[in-house]
């Protein structure tokens, strides 16, 4: 059987939060190049997008606990995949 479409790949990345952003939570703007899930023969790389979203960091977040916000990944066929930060505390 052939397949259907592809759902876009997940992507990781970090984000950097103050002990006050941790203790209380609160919301942050990110710009991040993600991949469009295209290959440029060209360049001979995958093509990425420079985007910005809107992070909602929850009160009592730890340092490597991963925020997940769906449909924010790399571009596909049958939707995007789901961006995954891995939040790391400032130093105080």
């Amino acid at each position: 059987t052939r397949p259907g479409p592809q759902r876009g790949r997940d992507v990781d990345s970090e984000i950097t939060v103050t002990l006050e952003e941790a203790f209380h939570g609160g919301a942050r703007s990110l710009t991040l190049n993600v991949p469009t899930g295209r290959y440029d023969l060209n360049q001979n790389r995958e093509e990425t997008v420079t985007r910005r979203v809107e992070v909602k960091i929850p009160a009592g977040v730890a340092d490597g606990q991963k925020i997940r916000l769906a449909g924010q990944g790399s571009g596909g066929a049958a939707g995007p995949g789901d961006l995954y930060l891995t939040v790391r505390l400032a130093p105080h």
